[in-house]
């Protein structure tokens, strides 16, 4: 069996390479931080959820593979809001605005 553009055989597995290109980035990142959902205040992250989906959006959270922030989004019919806070700081002062937007007071 050949790819009929090709001419060539399929490839058992075609996605080996991993990452596009090398996986090698020519920038600077971040130095490397370990950041949890546990250190985040819990009032807050309650007070967010609440807020955001009696508002009847959807707010997804979790972790980026690396460990080195944490993943928010919000959902909103059409609007995203997409944020990886490094720390806990950025974190709550993120739910904070969440929470000041979403808020029906």
């Amino acid at each position: 069996m050949t790819n009929e553009l090709t001419g060539n055989p399929p490839k058992k597995h075609p996605n080996t390479g991993g990452r596009a290109g090398n996986g090698k980035r020519n920038f600077a990142g971040r130095p490397a931080t370990h950041v949890s959902w546990s250190e985040v205040a819990n009032q807050l992250l309650r007070d967010a959820i609440v807020a955001i989906t009696d508002a009847g959006g959807a707010f997804l959270i979790g972790r980026t593979s690396d460990g080195g922030a944490l993943s928010m989004q919000v959902l909103d019919g059409d609007e995203r809001i997409k944020e990886y806070p490094h720390t806990v700081d950025e974190c709550e002062a993120l739910l904070r605005w969440l929470i000041s937007m979403y808020s029906s007071d």
